[in-house]
């Protein structure tokens, strides 16, 4: 009987790619987005949906660290959308991403309030010279939610990380 031996793949110091997904009914502006977090060589956008309800199906498909969700969509917004995202991965990141102006503030807090990690008001032009500002931002957030996902998953599953299923108060920030 022989056995066969596998190679493995060599040791890296670096952590995998973020895993994004980006959630918006404009495909402009779900381009735009992708290609901004795309060119960062830490993060991948692996899935894209086009609103809320293509978002949750794509979820139980496509395992994210991150979603970049819209809320102004036909057929589920991103506040209907948000909570039946985070049923399905309650350690689940997501950014929540408008150009809304006068009632921003106040639908930027009920996203919070739902379960949202973080908001980012996108310009009215993605993809013009002003917008370097916006591309950094999001990138930040991005991987910063990532981290803190990926270290939440850790502690929970070190013999450390306290009973089990419980999430560290600092890891839903």
């Amino acid at each position: 009987m022989s056995l066969a031996v596998r190679a493995l793949p060599p040791a890296t110091d670096s952590p995998p790619p973020v895993r994004v997904m980006v959630c918006d009914d404009s495909l402009t502006i779900r381009g735009a987005i992708a290609r901004i977090l795309d060119s960062d060589p830490a993060i991948r956008v692996v899935a894209r949906a086009v609103n809320g309800r293509a978002a949750v199906e794509e979820l139980a498909r496509t395992p994210v660290d991150v979603v970049v969700l819209d809320i102004e969509m036909p057929v589920l917004d991103g506040l209907a959308a948000l909570p039946l995202l985070l049923k399905a991965d309650p350690q689940l990141r997501v950014i929540m991403a408008s150009t809304l102006t006068t009632r921003g503030a106040d639908i930027a807090m009920r996203a919070l309030r739902l379960g949202a990690a973080d908001y980012v008001p996108k310009p009215s032009s993605i993809g013009s010279a002003g917008d370097d500002t916006f591309a950094r931002e999001l990138i930040e957030k991005v991987k910063g939610l990532a981290r803190l996902r990926r270290r939440a998953a850790a502690a929970m599953l070190s013999p450390a990380g306290g009973r089990a299923g419980a999430t560290p108060v600092a890891a839903r920030a």
